[in-house]
Order: C-alpha cells, then sequence, then structure tokens
C-alpha cells in the first residue's frame, strides 16, 4: 500500500515559537487553496503519532476509510480539493527527534516547509509574557500553590530551551531536512515588508496567495493581573472582563505577591548583554549557513511587557 500521504500535498511550520507562526497560520486559514485544521497545532508527527494517519486526516476533514467510532475530531471542515495544501503549523516540530523523519516518511505528494526565526532576545521576552498571561495569571499547573520568583530572568533559567533557543543548529538540520522545498524566514523582514515571502510561498505552491497589507497579529498577550475583589474572591483583570479564580486563600495570597516578581521592562543594556551572553555566537554561525547579514536578529531596543503597553493604554 502507498504511504497513506501520497495523494496529499502538505505545507509544514516547523518553527519556531514565538516568531510569527500563528500570523502565518491565520494568512493560509483565508486562502483559497490551503486547508487548515481547527486548531494551529495538530503537533501530529510529533507527540501524537500513535493516534494514526486516519485521525490526522480527519483533522482536514478527509473522511476515514474504516469505521470511526468516535466522534470526528474535525466535523465542521470541509473536505479538500485534489490541489489543496493541508496546513499544518507546529512549531514544536523543530524539537522534535522523530518529527521531519516522520513526515517524510509518508511521502506526501509534494511538501513545502516553513521555519520562522526572530530576533532572540525579543523572541525569549514574548515567549516570557505568553507563559506569564497563559500560565501564570491563570493559575495553572500549580502555580500560586507557594511563592515563586516569576521574573524573566528566574523563568529563563527555569525553561532555558525554551527561552533561550538557538537557531544555527536547528535551521541547519531544517535545511539538510527539505533542501529546496524549505523557506527560512524572519519575523522582522515579514512584518516590515510580507511581499517577498508571501511571493516566495506562492511561487513554490502554486497558489496564488494575495498580498497582504501586513501579517495578521492574533496572538499576542492580552492585559491580565489580579486583584481581590470587594467579596474577597481574587480575579483576573483583563480590558474588556474579570475572571473570578477558583483558589483557596492561600494561593490567592501567593498570586498577589507573584506578580509582583513579573520583569515588565528590559533596558538596552539588559538586552545587549543577553545577546552578547548567550546568542552572539549562534546568531554567528546562522550568518554563515544562510550566507547573509542577520542584522535584525542582533539589533537590540528596549522591551515592555504587553500588561505594560495595555494598562497605558487603557488609561489605567
Amino acid at each position: 500500500m502507498p504511504p497513506m500521504l501520497s495523494k496529499q500535498k502538505l505545507l509544514i511550520g516547523a518553527g519556531v515559537e514565538k516568531c510569527g507562526t500563528t500570523s502565518l497560520f491565520a494568512l493560509l486559514d483565508k486562502t483559497p487553496g490551503f486547508v487548515t485544521p481547527s486548531r494551529k497545532e495538530t503537533r501530529f508527527f510529533g507527540q501524537h503519532y500513535r493516534q494514526g494517519l486516519d485521525y490526522y486526516l480527519q483533522l482536514f476533514g478527509i473522511p476515514d476509510d474504516r469505521q470511526n467510532t468516535g466522534e470526528n475530531p474535525q466535523d465542521d471542515v470541509e473536505a479538500p480539493g485534489p490541489d489543496d495544501w493541508l496546513v499544518d503549523i507546529s512549531p514544536a516540530y523543530f524539537r522534535s527527534h522523530h518529527a521531519y523523519d516522520r513526515i517524510l516518511a509518508n511521502e506526501p505528494e509534494e511538501i513545502v516547509a516553513v521555519f520562522l526565526i526572530r530576533n532572540p532576545v525579543r523572541r525569549a521576552f514574548s515567549q516570557y509574557w505568553h507563559d506569564i498571561f497563559n500560565h501564570v495569571t491563570r493559575a495553572q499547573g500549580g502555580w500560586g500553590k507557594e511563592f515563586r520568583n516569576f521574573s524573566f530572568l528566574e523563568l529563563a533559567r527555569q525553561r532555558n530551551s525554551y527561552y533561550f533557543t538557538r537557531y544555527a543548529r536547528a535551521v541547519q538540520r531544517f535545511r539538510e531536512t527539505f533542501g529546496a522545498n524549505g523557506i527560512v524566514a524572519l519575523f522582522e523582514e515579514l512584518v516590515g515588508d510580507p511581499a517577498p515571502f508571501v511571493q516566495t510561498l506562492s511561487d513554490k505552491t502554486g497558489v496564488p496567495i494575495p498580498e497582504p497589507e501586513a501579517l495578521p497579529r492574533s496572538n499576542e498577550s492580552s492585559f491580565a493581573r489580579f486583584e481581590l475583589a470587594s467579596s474577597g474572591v481574587l480575579e483576573r483583570v483583563g480590558v474588556h472582563k474579570r475572571i473570578p479564580l477558583r483558589v483557596d486563600q492561600e494561593t490567592a495570597r501567593n498570586l498577589l505577591a507573584i506578580q509582583g516578581t513579573f520583569t515588565h521592562f528590559l533596558t538596552v543594556e539588559q538586552c545587549e548583554e543577553i545577546h552578547q551572553t548567550i546568542f552572539a555566537r549562534d546568531i554567528a554561525a546562522l550568518e554563515e549557513i544562510m550566507g547573509r547579514p542577520l542584522d535584525a536578529l542582533k539589533e537590540q531596543r528596549p522591551l515592555a511587557s504587553p500588561l505594560w503597553k495595555q494598562v497605558a493604554r487603557a488609561g489605567v
């Protein structure tokens, strides 16, 4: 039997987190000729591979040949046509030891892969506030059960590989795997002028992609903080709503104290020190691999948290 992807065209977004992969998904989701699953990250060729290709194809509205006793995970998706590209934007693939090999082993009819990178200091700070907004201020994973320091450098120390991601080796592996079918793009260049990237992607897939004035920005952390309501209930306060958190009093006190450890600013000097200490040699190696200067990955500027910026805009 031929591999199950032998009749499918596959567009893979392989990395890196907080580098515009959600914007890429949003762009392709609106473009005829591309079929997206209901959630951006299937992570199928990494952590969900054991669920089988039938499950994977159902995510794109392709029916299973066998009787399925479970619920179709993608009932609301129209089945793709023979010339459509399945879009799988799963940044975690570049961290997987097996994902690339599994993708190629299933021999899609055609494949295009995209690897997005970004100024690594800015990416790390964006990852930090993603974690603060999506995990810490939601009191997930037991955070808040005891007081902890949630400063940028402390959380980066605990999650070093996610915050201080090195690009050179990852890009080299990506290019060796996908060759001419791979596109490495800089977030800063996409934001400044998406036209060259969009044209390259259109040329490689054969699908006309309307040139956007700007890439969609749909994954920015929203303003949220903790406040104790007059009723004594701890609330997560956003720009437009307040959400009560079901936590005990000790956890509530810890969470109120924890937000005082959040890092809202990095100065130019701090950014430069992080770059020189952690990233400079890696970016120099990446420039050799890509054969061009990558000034956007080296230039530093002050950074402010999305929380602080939204507080300023809201006039709170």
